[in-house]
């Protein structure tokens, strides 16, 4: 089992940083409050080996066009992202995109930033 896909980073609202989750209480945790923002790890790695975040931005090449979203959580299918088993990419409106090949796609995956640190 892949341990990474349980680890979490909290943003830190007030301080504009990151803090490993493990700085935090469980109840932290579990009921955040307005000044911080839990992110879950997909428990999937970029192309350089960093673990990919909920929050992050990443960019990937897929049928020779390259594309770039941002993590997020999904229940379920939704037009404008690209189901990761639980977690999506949000690609900006104005790109289309069907399915990302994993066996392909994948290893192209970078994470070239997140939504808070801009």
């Amino acid at each position: 089992m892949n341990r990474d896909r349980f680890k979490f980073r909290v943003w830190d609202k007030i301080g504009d940083q990151y803090y490993p989750a493990s700085v935090f209480c469980a109840s932290d945790l579990a009921d955040p409050d307005d000044s911080t923002v839990v992110e879950q790890c997909t428990g999937l790695k970029d192309r350089d080996g960093k673990l990919i975040y909920e929050g992050d931005i990443v960019s990937f090449r897929s049928r020779g066009l390259f594309f770039k979203g941002t993590v997020v959580w999904t229940q379920e299918e939704v037009p404008g992202e690209i189901n990761l088993g639980g977690f999506g990419i949000r690609l900006p409106e104005d790109q289309e995109y069907e399915f990302m090949d994993y066996s392909r796609d994948r290893d192209s995956l970078e994470v070239i930033g997140n939504i808070h640190e801009k």
